[in-house]
């Protein structure tokens, strides 16, 4: 766990990137921290940047439904 992970939008500590991978895809990669554990989401959307802007943004509506309960 990183000394200091930020936040998520829906209050649990961790990381979130969106990049392009070498071949065009976006890359979608979400860490959460609880504790000493770490919960690791990813998804490959295909497609340019603008075509799949809409999939990310239900990725992350549903990263703020998520609740980790220890």
């Amino acid at each position: 766990c990183p000394a200091k992970p930020g936040w998520l939008n829906n209050d649990m500590r961790g990381t979130r990137e969106v990049s392009q991978s070498t071949n065009g895809d976006t890359l979608w990669l979400v860490r959460i921290y609880r504790g000493q554990s770490r919960f690791t989401l990813s998804a490959i959307l295909s497609g340019s940047p603008k075509q799949v802007q809409d999939g990310t943004v239900v990725l992350n509506m549903m990263l703020r439904t998520m609740n980790i309960v220890p």
